[in-house]
């Protein structure tokens, strides 16, 4: 378990604006990497077993010029529960996570 990283917080904020959802991350937000070769993260306050729902997503291209799809999940209680990385290749993701001014294709879903 680590903080979240600034970086992190403001996707989920870009995230949560596209849905016209405010959602608070608090300063000492603890996650769960739970998939570190993509940068995916969970809630500590999420149970493994907790069902999550997409919001919204968008992407993004990492520096071998691959796209990255970013999802934000909320538990069924509207609080953060995941930011999901995924690399269309499968591949490990090469580069840090992208500011918000690289993000594209934003959607609600």
């Amino acid at each position: 378990m680590r903080q979240i990283k600034e970086s992190e917080k403001r996707i989920i904020k870009a995230l949560s604006k596209v849905a016209n959802i405010s959602i608070d991350i608090i300063t000492e937000q603890k996650v769960w990497e739970i998939n570190p070769e993509m940068g995916s993260i969970r809630s500590k306050s999420c149970r493994k077993e907790q069902p999550v729902k997409a919001i919204s997503t968008c992407e993004y291209t990492d520096t071998d010029g691959t796209p990255v799809v970013v999802t934000l999940l909320l538990t069924e209680d509207g609080f953060f529960g995941e930011l999901d990385f995924w690399k269309v290749t499968d591949e490990p993701i090469i580069g840090d996570h992208p500011s918000t001014s690289s993000l594209k294709n934003f959607i609600k879903i």
